[in-house]
């Protein structure tokens, strides 16, 4: 990563007008140059910023053509000697000190540097110029000497940025973590909140694995800074400590994050309150599909699977679903299973699992709704065809697969054998 002072120093745009040069040819010139600069033509740029600088002796022509130099790899060691020539004659311009700084270390002269450091500092105080040589001296891998202007800087500026890249050096370099978090720390508690010292304690609580410290260190960010962003980090934080409750009660007391809420209550089979939020979903937007959750969280959140009065609020509010344009195969499935499951429309309930069936024939869950169903209509042979499909699929690990298939198993053996007994 290249230090600041070359951002600074190449990243700067150059404005010319009528008034800087004086001969239209000169502004033809610098029109062309720039034309070329914006086609991604650094070379045909570079030559005539050249010429211009030839001519002129301007120093923004000079520090145009150095960095085009760069761009183009061309005349580097002939523009660091005009520069070094420029700096001579003008000892005291502190814009050359830092470009000739930067192009010491781009081209590895490190000795140079080093030098160049200790006379940019002797001639500015400067906070950008003590960043510049702390990046210097992080660019030289020196960096107890870019601790020290790092610290220098921060006495004088109090700054966030500065504060948060102390930290990092203590724990990267100086691998003082626990320094760099009570420095944060400190900072925050002498200046206030501040997001990018919050962010540097983040990445330091992460490195130690410290979710506490995390859980509260997103929530204050996002007591200071209202965004989605630092709603979900901290949720992230509560779901990573497995604590659901905890995220569940911090949404409650914000009173935010509805969609979040709704997926931790069925998580934490709260089922009564999902349906709260079901409704309240349904009368903002009138979207059909909240009426089908509905009925699968009814279902969920009975105690008894078997209570008829129940069973209909669930097949109702399908219905009601279906009728209105919901036609997803897990909600068919659904709907189509508990009918057949409790003897109620077996026939219909079967129409609604084949529906879910020809949207994905490769589910297994709902080819086991189709072979209960063909049990339930006494229709063994079919059964144990789709039951055996099922298992081939997804085995016997689960529980009602495992029942199924034991119950459809011994239907099929039983009217096979009946079958021989007539022939």
């Amino acid at each position: 990563m290249k230090p600041l002072f070359l951002v600074v120093i190449f990243s700067a745009t150059l404005l010319f007008s009528a008034e800087n040069v004086q001969q239209q040819n000169e502004d033809e010139l610098i029109m062309r140059a720039l034309w070329h600069a914006q086609r991604n033509e650094p070379n045909e740029s570079y030559e005539i910023f050249d010429k211009l600088y030839k001519k002129t002796g301007s120093k923004q022509f000079l520090f145009k053509k150095i960095s085009l130099s760069i761009m183009a790899s061309k005349d580097v060691e002939e523009n660091l000697g005009e520069l070094e020539q420029w700096i001579k004659n003008n000892p005291n311009d502190i814009e050359s000190h830092r470009l000739l700084l930067s192009l010491y270390l781009t081209q590895d002269m490190y000795a140079k540097a080093q030098k160049e450091i200790a006379l940019l500092l002797s001639k500015s105080s400067d906070n950008l110029d003590l960043e510049i040589a702390s990046n210097a001296w992080l660019y030289l891998k020196r960096p107890l000497k870019a601790l020290d202007l790092l610290e220098k800087l921060y006495k004088k500026s109090k700054s966030d940025e500065i504060i948060a890249r102390i930290a990092s050096l203590y724990d990267s370099v100086l691998l003082q973590r626990e320094k760099a978090i009570n420095l944060l720390k400190e900072h925050e508690r002498v200046y206030g909140f501040s997001e990018v010292v919050s962010l540097e304690l983040l990445d330091l609580y992460a490195k130690n694995m410290d979710v506490d410290a995390i859980i509260k260190t997103t929530k204050n960010l996002y007591k200071n800074i209202n965004t989605e962003h630092y709603l979900q980090k901290v949720l992230q934080a509560y779901l990573v400590k497995k604590n659901i409750k905890g995220a569940i009660e911090f949404l409650e007391e914000n009173e935010v994050g509805d969609t979040y809420l709704y997926d931790l209550y069925k998580q934490d089979e709260q089922y009564d309150k999902a349906i709260v939020l079901l409704d309240k979903f349904y009368k903002k937007d009138n979207d059909p599909q909240w009426i089908a959750q509905k009925a699968v969280m009814i279902y969920e959140g009975a105690k008894d699977k078997k209570d008829k009065a129940m069973i209909k609020r669930v097949t109702d509010n399908f219905e009601k679903a279906f009728a209105l344009g919901v036609s997803d195969a897990v909600y068919l499935n659904y709907y189509g299973y508990t009918l057949i499951d409790n003897d109620i429309e077996i026939k219909k309930g079967m129409n609604a699992v084949k529906r879910a069936v020809f949207k994905d024939i490769t589910n297994y869950y709902y080819l086991d709704s189709l072979a209960w169903g063909f049990y339930k209509l006494n229709d063994c042979d079919k059964a144990y065809r789709v039951m055996k499909r099922v298992v081939e699929i997804a085995g016997t690990n689960e529980p009602e697969v495992e029942s199924h298939w034991l119950i459809i198993q011994k239907c099929y053996k039983t009217a096979t054998s009946k079958q021989k007994k007539v022939q």
